[in-house]
């Protein structure tokens, strides 16, 4: 059986916060994540936030397949630049039920990093949430400081 393309989502699927909810751990995050842990394909998902956390708004940015999930830096902008956003955390979820970050995912977040140190809208964390409700933070294992102190992520193509 083949497997399916990614549908790319043209405008993000949001999701206003009708109350504003601030975001104190990795644990929050992968809360508000689980409607799409138990989901069969990846979901790439941002929550665009103010300087104190609040979260303004939820953005699904793209959905893929089973093993992955193409996403576009200038489709994660996009809607944190409209929100006004000062702050962000990306996640999504794994299928797989294994939290650990690929190197793909490593990668996008290496990139995601960079770009937003270009426009000023500090990354906070990326987490990957399992259907289990396990997850793991990016941030909380300190690999998202040492990918905005790299230059290059090792093993990534050139």
């Amino acid at each position: 059986m083949r497997e399916s393309k990614p549908k790319y989502i043209a405008q993000s699927d949001v999701r206003k916060i009708p109350k504003r909810v601030t975001f104190t751990s990795a644990k929050d995050v992968a809360q508000a994540m689980q409607d799409l842990a138990g989901s069969d394909v990846e979901n790439f998902v941002i929550f665009s936030m103010t300087i104190r956390n609040s979260v303004i708004a939820r953005h699904t940015i793209a959905v893929g397949s089973l093993s992955g999930v193409e996403v576009h830096p200038r489709s994660v902008f996009r809607p944190l630049l409209a929100d006004n956003a000062a702050v962000w955390i990306c996640a999504h979820n794994h299928p797989s039920n294994d939290p650990s970050p690929s190197p793909e995912d490593l990668e996008l977040t290496h990139r995601l990093t960079q770009a937003s140190e270009l426009l000023g809208i500090q990354l906070l964390d990326h987490v990957i949430v399992t259907q289990e409700g396990g997850y793991v933070s990016l941030a909380e294992r300190n690999q998202l400081r040492k990918l905005c102190e790299t230059e290059t992520i090792e093993g990534a193509g050139s």
